[in-house]
């Protein structure tokens, strides 16, 4: 399922599940007994935007990327508006900062940025504007016509045929010399 984020809208968003790095798979949060012993200036987190790399500081409070475990391995991260300024994908890894005191293993997780009137009306709360161009309006309304004109010329040609046939049938009647002929 993508997950969309609002373009230039600062946002907390949560990831995980984290896992232990020494077994790989004890969730960090059980691994060092929940938030209070997690320093996540232990770690490195990626932003991948495009073609553009950066490193996000992280911290418990205080600062613009505030990074907390929560229960079941999951944590939350705050994004700040500047870190979802480009639409399209956003992968956000996260490592370890120092060999020999690893906390977290490698992971990464993927999002997708989109303009605020398209996440509104993802989300339900706005509905995409649709702009038609005059251009676009004349295209339809020909093919409309077109639609139209083929429809009348094919009833006028089945009536001519069925007229005919008509005819063919009449002329095809035997007629006694003293009953009037059917004239069509």
């Amino acid at each position: 399922m993508a997950r969309f984020l609002r373009q230039n809208t600062a946002v907390t968003i949560l990831i995980g599940q984290l896992f232990n790095w020494a077994d790989s798979k004890t969730l960090v949060s059980d691994a060092l007994g929940g938030n209070t012993n997690f320093d996540p200036s232990k770690l490195v987190c990626t932003l991948s935007k495009g073609s553009t790399q950066s490193t996000l500081t992280l911290t418990k409070t205080g600062g613009s990327n505030n990074m907390n475990l929560i229960n079941g391995g999951m944590a939350s991260l705050v994004l700040a508006a500047g870190n979802v300024d480009t639409c399209g994908d956003l992968i956000i890894s996260i490592t370890n900062a120092t060999e020999g005191d690893e906390v977290v293993f490698p992971c990464k997780f993927e999002f997708t940025v989109v303009d605020e009137e398209f996440y509104n009306t993802m989300m339900g709360t706005d509905n995409l504007t649709v702009n038609l161009s005059t251009q676009a309006a004349l295209d339809v309304n020909a093919e409309c016509d077109a639609a139209i004109s083929d429809a009348q010329l094919a009833t006028i040609t089945n009536q001519a045929s069925i007229l005919a046939e008509i005819d063919n049938l009449q002329a095809t009647i035997p007629t006694k010399p003293d009953s009037p002929r059917i004239e069509g």
